[in-house]
Order: C-alpha cells, then sequence, then structure tokens
C-alpha cells in the first residue's frame, strides 16, 4: 500500500558560499520533481552568524579549516511542498540539490511551515 501524497516541509540550515547556492537553484524543481516531490515553494535566507554564534556547522568548518568561515555563508532552506515520499527521502531529495560536499542539518516533517519564523536572524540584502 502506497503512502498518500500529503503537504510536507523541509527546513535545513547549509553552510555554503552563495553564488554555489545561487547556480544550483535553477535545477531544484526538475530534480525534486523527478524524486516525487511537487508544487515546491522553496525559500532561501542567508543568516547572520551572530544569531547563531555557536552554530554546528560554523564551528565544524572552523575545526576542519582552522580558521572561520570567509566566503561560505550559513543559509536556512525552507522547502514546502507536497510529496508521498517519507520525511528521510524528503530530506535526502532536497539535500542532494545541494552542491556536492555541502554541510548541513535540518529536516522534513508534515505540514507546510512559514519560511520566515526566524526573520530576526535572517540579513536583508
Amino acid at each position: 500500500m502506497s503512502t498518500p501524497s500529503r503537504d510536507t516541509h523541509t527546513d535545513i540550515q547549509a553552510l555554503l558560499p552563495p553564488h554555489e547556492l545561487e547556480a544550483s537553484l535553477p535545477t531544484w524543481q526538475s530534480a525534486l520533481t523527478t524524486a516525487g516531490i511537487t508544487g515546491a515553494d522553496i525559500h532561501v535566507e542567508p543568516i547572520s552568524l551572530s544569531c547563531e554564534p555557536d552554530n554546528m556547522l560554523v564551528t565544524e568548518y572552523e575545526q576542519t579549516h582552522g580558521a572561520p568561515p570567509i566566503t561560505e555563508v550559513l543559509h536556512r532552506i525552507v522547502v514546502n511542498a507536497h510529496t508521498a515520499l517519507n520525511e528521510r527521502d524528503l530530506t535526502k531529495a532536497i539535500v542532494d540539490c545541494l552542491p556536492a560536499g555541502t554541510p548541513w542539518y535540518g529536516t522534513s516533517g508534515d505540514g507546510h511551515i512559514d519560511p520566515g519564523a526566524n526573520a530576526a536572524c535572517n540579513i536583508s540584502y
């Protein structure tokens, strides 16, 4: 018996240079559709490190490279969509859209979420 299609969300943080993320975004819709995810509404916001001074992605980067990230920016990525995929496969399909080797963490769940819920920590350009 197959799982019924439902509204879902994925909320992840990823550390990468903005130009790499921007270059990958045009391919997301087709990749997600191929994975069985439809109606994807993709929201990307850079996050100020002053709001997340102990972020695990930044800490791991500093430990690995011996210095804080310079060109890499912490991004919050929220994808509200519709799919029958389980949460693990949904998260994997979205993370697979990121450039290879991008450090990330996050989760997926049922229902849509407000991508601006952490607006105080988002950077405006």
